[in-house]
Order: structure tokens, then C-alpha cells, then sequence
């Protein structure tokens, strides 16, 4: 697992789904259970409870990072290139700060919890970047 882009990516898309999930059946409760209507979520603005709304926007976070990982790994594969070691370190790095950053983000709102999301944040981002700096190199033929 350690040394498995592939398989942290297939993790990290399986975070996403089940968050997504998770969104849906909070939703169909708040219809169910609390009367909201089905048309009280609408795309692009705040809506429901604030722990519902932390939860949607913790699977929109993952969403929105999800393609750029996916090419990332896509194209360090593409170029058949051995996957540096450095590279799946990257990788494991995402993968296992991603749920926490979510678990954060769902949970609190207070000024740390907020300073620990933006640093699992930025943690990731800098991985990614590393990987995309090493797959450049491979594309370019370049030792990694």
C-alpha cells in the first residue's frame, strides 16, 4: 500500500463516495424527518443546518481536488516511468491527510480546528505539487 499511487488514489476517490453518501442520506433525512423541501438545496449557495452544510462542503473539497490527483498519478504512469519513491510518498501523504482535513472540517468551526484544516490543506497541496514536479521531470525524460 505504501508505495501504491494507484490504490491511495482508489482510496481517496472511495473517501469522496462515501462523504457523497453520506450528503444524500443526511439529506433524505432532513426531508423525511424534519420537513425540509426537496427543493431546499440549491446548488452554488448555503443551505441546510450548519453540520450538514460542513459535510456537504467537506465532499465538495474532495471533489474539487480528486481530478488533479487523478491526472497527476494518470500521467506519472503514462510516461512508464519507475514511480519514484518520493512520489508515492506524496501520494500516501494526500491520502491520509485528506479524511482527517474532512473530519476536521465536519466537526469544528473554531479558530484551531480551522488552522489544522488549512495546514492538512496545505500539506496536501504541497505533496501534489512534489508529485507534479516529478512527473513533469519524467515526461521530460529527466531522472527523478
Amino acid at each position: 500500500m505504501l508505495e501504491s499511487p494507484l490504490l491511495h488514489l482508489t482510496l481517496f476517490a472511495g473517501w469522496t463516495i462515501f462523504l457523497l453518501i453520506l450528503v444524500e442520506l443526511v439529506r433524505a433525512w432532513l426531508m423525511s424527518a424534519r420537513g425540509y423541501a426537496v427543493t431546499a438545496f440549491p446548488s452554488g449557495e448555503r443551505h441546510g443546518p450548519d453540520a450538514y452544510w460542513r459535510l456537504y462542503r467537506a465532499q465538495a473539497n474532495c471533489l474539487e481536488f480528486l481530478p488533479m490527483y487523478g491526472v497527476v498519478i494518470g500521467a506519472m504512469i503514462v510516461s512508464g516511468e519507475a514511480i519514484p519513491p518520493l512520489f508515492a510518498q506524496a501520494s500516501l501523504v494526500i491520502v491520509a491527510a485528506r479524511p482527517l482535513q474532512s473530519l476536521v472540517h465536519i466537526t469544528s468551526t473554531s479558530a484551531p480546528a480551522i488552522r489544522l484544516r488549512a495546514s492538512l490543506f496545505l500539506l496536501q497541496l504541497t505533496a501534489l505539487a512534489v508529485m507534479c514536479w516529478l512527473t513533469a521531470r519524467s515526461l521530460l525524460g529527466a531522472a527523478p
